[in-house]
């Protein structure tokens, strides 16, 4: 059982390891895109309307606050003027 498992991870290793790899290549375009790794989908990014986790934790990545806090835990102006 361990041989597989060690045999299946080689293998996922070295298809990851491929010299044409498109996500890089596509970092040098013009357009930009994002990957998130989610165990469900996301529902609404109207954050008037979302009402799930997912779906907060999308905006929270896309969305800037009033608000940010520090390494201290205090909060520091970021959209918000003072």
């Amino acid at each position: 059982m361990k041989k597989i498992f060690v045999s299946i991870l080689a293998v996922a290793l070295l298809c990851g390891c491929d010299s044409s790899n498109k996500a890089a290549s596509t970092a040098t375009t013009s357009t930009k895109s994002v990957a998130i790794a989610s165990d469900t989908d996301i529902s609404s990014m109207n954050s008037s309307v979302a009402t799930d986790g997912t779906s907060f934790q999308a905006l929270g990545l896309c969305m800037a606050g009033l608000v940010q806090l520090d390494s201290n835990g205090i909060a520091q102006p970021d959209l918000a003027e003072s």
